[in-house]
């Protein structure tokens, strides 16, 4: 029988880089504080408010760029993605949906039957959503819920 089809597994992977603040606003990034120190008007989507990039997030993003041999864009540009979750206080998130930092790069690996590539098809920049912390009953069901699914 003739091959109809290729298999082609996809992966999203995120990266958080270790900058001191928040990628379109001067909050820091230090993980543990009391809820809602961390924000500004910026963070928040207040009206009026305008995002300025953080330049070393456009750095790192272009060092990791190079690094898996992406082809760095001469022009990006940033989009604004709705969402209505509740960790993330603007209801939308910038991101690089359409023209984003780096495009077709790879990473070779050493495997069983020598190297191989693995493609990426784009790298983009994007802010994160806030973080929701539960009681202990939350997280402990959502643990029981994540391996009752793991391991069907």
């Amino acid at each position: 029988m003739a091959k109809q089809y290729e298999t082609v597994i996809g992966l999203e992977v995120h990266i958080e880089l270790a900058t001191k603040t928040k990628i379109f606003c001067g909050c820091s990034t230090e993980f543990g504080g009391a809820p809602n120190t961390h924000t500004c008007p910026v963070c928040t989507g207040m009206p009026g408010s305008l995002p300025v990039l953080n330049k070393q997030v456009v750095e790192y993003a272009m060092a990791i760029g190079l690094a898996t041999n992406c082809k760095i864009t001469q022009v990006c540009k940033f989009d604004r993605k709705n969402y209505f979750y509740p960790d993330n206080p603007q209801n939308y998130q910038i991101s690089q949906l359409y023209l984003p930092i780096a495009r077709d790069g790879y990473v070779e690996i050493e495997s069983g039957s020598g190297k191989k590539k693995v493609r990426i098809h784009e790298m983009h920049m994007e802010e994160d959503a806030g973080k929701l912390v539960h009681d202990e009953w939350m997280i402990l069901h959502l643990s029981i819920i994540t391996e009752a699914v793991c391991h069907l």
